[in-house]
């Protein structure tokens, strides 16, 4: 049997910086690095079933888009391999509505939300949202990430309608537009990671949605700590070992989780595309995961 320290399943180009960067950290660490690609997984897989290639770790990075490398992570997973991410919790805690529902017996911060059942659309309730929520809110489909099918600026009950006729097949959830604070001329807007244990704060613009690290000012360590004590509340529910969520402050100086476990996190970086994450943070994460490895 061949015995890999560190493995990954990746199909997506954007992952090929951390790819090299990840194989280069392990190298310098002594460790033993394998990658797993379309060109391969056939015959590792096969290697695998027949108990002739084992990892330690696997870093699950193609799941979500490419069945078989969620297959891959599971038939892993059963021979003893640590996965990031598990992927049980990756289908188990897709939904957003069954997150909300979660986080808000947790006692998490949430702002006021509807869940909407495309196929069981009460008129008195949609009627009320808009009052309820304020205007504008914001429509999200239950399921997806990166910003897609969301809707910022809802307005009136034809706004809820018209969108759950556009997602009917899923729940979706009606949300209160929070008006973020401004802290030391930015925009109080969060998107903390969470790696292995490591929470590391950043700054987001839900604008541009560009990432910005942390300073060590006094205001910045006391959001970070905050942060990091909702980072972990969130772990203990769904168990992801790499994910990032949203928080915004408000002019109450109140938090609020806006998007509740993203996951999996693009792992690009802002010299490739804009919105990407600045080099060190890529950094932070790799030496991160390295030194988990047991």
């Amino acid at each position: 049997m061949k015995t890999f320290d560190v493995g990954i399943g990746w199909g997506n180009p954007v992952d090929k910086r951390f790819v090299e960067e990840l194989k280069s950290k392990l190298k310098n660490k002594n460790l033993s690095f394998k990658e797993i690609t379309f060109v391969n997984i056939r015959e590792d897989f096969d290697s695998i079933d027949k108990g002739l290639l084992r990892f330690r770790l696997f870093i699950n990075r193609s799941a979500d888009d490419y069945s078989a490398f969620l297959l891959l992570a599971e038939r892993l997973k059963s021979r003893g391999t640590k996965i990031i991410n598990d992927p049980q919790n990756t289908i188990h805690y897709s939904s957003k509505s069954f997150l909300y529902k979660l986080y808000k017996k947790e006692k998490l911060p949430l702002p006021k939300v509807f869940i909407l059942n495309p196929r069981k659309k009460s008129k008195k309730i949609i009627d009320k949202i808009p009052r309820i929520l304020g205007v504008p809110f914001v429509l999200k489909p239950s399921y997806g990430g990166a910003g897609e099918g969301i809707v910022l600026s809802a307005k009136n009950s034809k706004d809820i309608l018209n969108f759950l006729k556009q997602n009917n097949t899923d729940e979706c959830l009606a949300q209160e537009y929070i008006i973020p604070s401004v802290i030391d001329g930015r925009v109080a807007w969060f998107r903390p990671i969470f790696v292995c244990g490591k929470i590391i704060p950043m700054w987001w613009n839900y604008g541009n949605r560009f990432y910005q690290e942390f300073g060590n000012s006094k205001k910045e360590n006391q959001i970070a700590k905050i942060l990091e004590k909702y980072m972990k509340k969130i772990y203990r529910i769904v168990g992801f070992d790499l994910f990032s969520a949203e928080f915004a402050i408000n002019d109450k100086g109140k938090y609020f989780i806006i998007d509740y476990a993203n996951e999996p996190i693009d792992l690009n970086t802002n010299e490739v595309a804009p919105d990407g994450l600045p080099p060190a943070t890529l950094e932070k994460i790799i030496s991160q995961i390295v030194k988990s490895i047991k």
